[in-house]
């Protein structure tokens, strides 16, 4: 089945039962005045969402354009397979969409569970309100070693801005979700948003990571990422705590080529990189 460019919601469950939808090709809904997601979860009970395939849809449904929204109490969702993907058609007014995932305040979910891992949409998996009951449902919660997104890019003489991204934390065990851009300004003070320690020096290798607490959430108003000289750096500077860390990368300040790169996000090991196009590592708390 084919479910596209409707005005509102593709597919809307609210208060169904028992039912199970799969291998539905859902495109470009959510087009009218209020938007609408691909697949509307809202008081369901017992029913199974897998093996679909969604693009594009939620163009204008506010605050977060998502995928699949979630509402109400729920018992006994599976999600499970489904393919995720953005796209900007002819007219529309933007990329879309935000995320894979969002949900009301105050959203209750039981004996339901996430079998998939989507890849950000155009700014992340889960919205802000879906990051807060949706991320402990998914089973595995981890792929190991996973990194999506969190491309760097020069932002001024001394700073770096880390576009949005999905990684594994060093323990795989936690995702850190980086649902916005963060900026590294290595002139910055210690801590979060700057080096570590210390100060930056030319011709000095600096490694970038993604933070977060134990959960993987970000504090409001916390920059989600951090530099260092080291490959274990100290924390003590930020409000975040202890970290366990393992990187993948490095870069050298003052220097324009990157060489050594390790096997990640389709670099091969000694390809070389021009005008410090960067790739980040992750890092989660423990305990």
């Amino acid at each position: 089945n084919v479910i596209e460019q409707s005005a509102g919601t593709g597919l809307d469950l609210t208060g169904a039962e028992k039912l199970s939808v799969n291998g539905n090709f859902l495109d470009d809904n959510g087009k009218g005045l209020n938007g609408g997601p691909a697949i509307e979860i809202t008081n369901v009970t017992t029913a199974s969402i897998c093996n679909n395939h969604m693009t594009g849809n939620g163009e204008y449904s506010s605050p977060y354009p998502a995928q699949v929204h979630f509402g109400g109490t729920n018992d006994g969702i599976v999600v499970c397979g489904n393919a995720y993907g953005t796209e900007n058609q002819t007219g529309d007014a933007t990329l879309k969409p935000s995320y894979a995932y969002d949900a009301d305040t105050g959203t209750v979910l039981t004996n339901s569970h996430l079998y998939e891992t989507p890849p950000p949409q155009v700014l992340g998996v889960y919205s802000p309100n879906a990051q807060a009951i949706l991320p402990q449902l998914q089973v595995p919660q981890v792929v190991p070693q996973q990194i999506t997104g969190f491309t760097l890019a020069n932002s001024g003489s001394t700073a770096v801005a880390v576009a949005a991204g999905v990684a594994a934390d060093s323990s795989n065990s936690v995702l850190i979700p980086n649902s916005g851009m963060c900026t590294v300004d290595l002139a910055a003070a210690n801590g979060a948003g700057g080096l570590d320690t210390g100060s930056a020096h030319q011709n000095t290798t600096y490694f970038y990571f993604a933070i977060a607490q134990a959960s993987g959430a970000i504090p409001a108003g916390v920059q989600s990422c951090i530099a260092s000289a080291s490959q274990t750096p100290t924390f003590r500077n930020t409000a975040l705590g202890q970290y366990e860390i393992t990187t993948t990368m490095s870069a050298s300040s003052g220097d324009n080529y990157i060489y050594d790169v390790g096997s990640v996000a389709g670099i091969r090991i000694n390809d070389e990189l021009r005008a410090n196009a960067y790739i980040p590592s992750a890092v989660s708390k423990r305990g």
